[in-house]
């Protein structure tokens, strides 16, 4: 203020806290009565009645340009047009491709990009079909993913599950094992055992919130499954090293209690690159209403969603789940057995922390 320094800000060393602090200059203010009725109109000059000279006096020596703005409110809902999150910030940044969610200067340089084949790799067989909706469908259902929608379909705090082809269940535990984020797991197994089983396994051994991540492994036909238990939540940055050496690998995923609240995501990642992946609430709002991913493999997912009559903004959330369930169910075969799932004993590790 008037040359003197006002408030100071310390520097951060990773192990003190900023300090800030106000300075015996701040205790003055700016003679600002001058301009004051030159400031409740518009101005013709942005010099016009000493404005530059006044607020000149809050800023540090050096050279600025004045710019005469002119600025309309209007008020903007969230996740709707005109709202930065889903528009501006889309607009300059992306979106993430794993996340569904609109990528800023802190998250881009983890994305990594890799050159895009000439052609798409051709997807496992589909089975397209008319899709129904409606609370009651499907309820009764032991195959397919349809039944994911129901609450608490797997375990409290959602699910997370992978059906793949090209890899067989041990390789696929370890590929799981070298995914993970947070650092070097070591497979620990347990054996046989139903989920609730693996799940009073891990507060036996490892207390009421074990921070391990568990997987039981399994056999439908053509398709390897594997369901993950435990401290799941955000142990993976992505599936993408998963799906190598030609694997298809399908994730469905939801943090069914997390309170911000998280929708449900699916991602077809093969051989290290995401085919297509959205939110199956399909709420723009975390970012995009729509299919991300290879433009010979999103768009014909996209179109099965329209035909199913989706995106619909005025579908409560847990049928739009349902349905977004059923069109990938039946668009790339998807099946995941229920009953074996929920009530059978299957192959059980522990990505122990190392």
């Amino acid at each position: 203020m008037h040359g003197d320094p006002a408030f100071g800000l310390s520097f951060w060393c990773g192990t003190c806290p900023l300090l800030f602090r106000r300075l015996e200059t701040a205790r003055g203010k700016l003679p600002l009565e001058s301009v004051r009725d030159r400031l409740t109109g518009t101005l013709d000059d942005a010099d016009e009645g000493g404005v530059l000279d006044a607020f000149g006096a809050l800023l540090p020596e050096g050279e600025y340009l004045p710019v005469l703005l002119r600025v309309e409110s209007r008020f903007v809902a969230p996740g709707k047009e005109g709202d930065r999150f889903s528009g501006e910030q889309v607009d300059t940044w992306g979106v993430d491709q794993f996340w569904g969610l609109p990528d800023s200067f802190r998250s881009s340089p983890r994305g990594r990009a890799r050159p895009a084949p000439r052609t798409a790799p051709a997807c496992p067989p589909c089975r397209p079909g008319p899709v129904r909706t409606g609370p009651d469908h499907n309820d009764g259902m032991t195959e397919g993913i349809t039944w994911l929608a129901a609450p608490q379909a797997i375990a409290y705090g959602g699910y997370s599950v992978l059906l793949t082809r090209g890899v067989d269940e041990e390789e696929l535990v370890s590929r799981l094992a070298g995914a993970v984020c947070s650092g070097r797991r070591v497979l620990r197994p347990l054996g046989e055992l139903t989920g609730e089983d693996l799940i009073e396994a891990l507060e036996d051994e490892y207390g009421d919130y074990p921070e391990e991540a568990a997987v039981r492994i399994g056999r439908d036909g053509d398709w390897v499954f594997a369901v993950l238990y435990g401290l799941w939540q955000g142990e993976f940055e992505s599936m993408e090293p998963v799906s190598r050496d030609g694997a298809h690998v399908f994730h469905l995923e939801f943090e069914e209690e997390n309170g911000k609240p998280v929708p449900p995501w699916f991602h077809y990642f093969h051989d290290e690159r995401l085919l297509c992946g959205f939110n199956l609430h399909l709420d723009r709002s975390w970012g995009s209403a729509g299919v991300a991913g290879d433009p010979e493999v999103a768009p014909a997912l996209q179109e099965a969603l329209a035909v199913a009559g989706l995106p619909d903004e005025n579908l409560p959330a847990e049928d739009t789940h349902r349905t977004s369930l059923e069109v990938l169910e039946r668009h790339f075969g998807l099946s995941l057995p229920r009953d074996r799932v929920l009530g059978e004993p299957l192959s059980s590790v522990v990505l122990e922390i190392a």
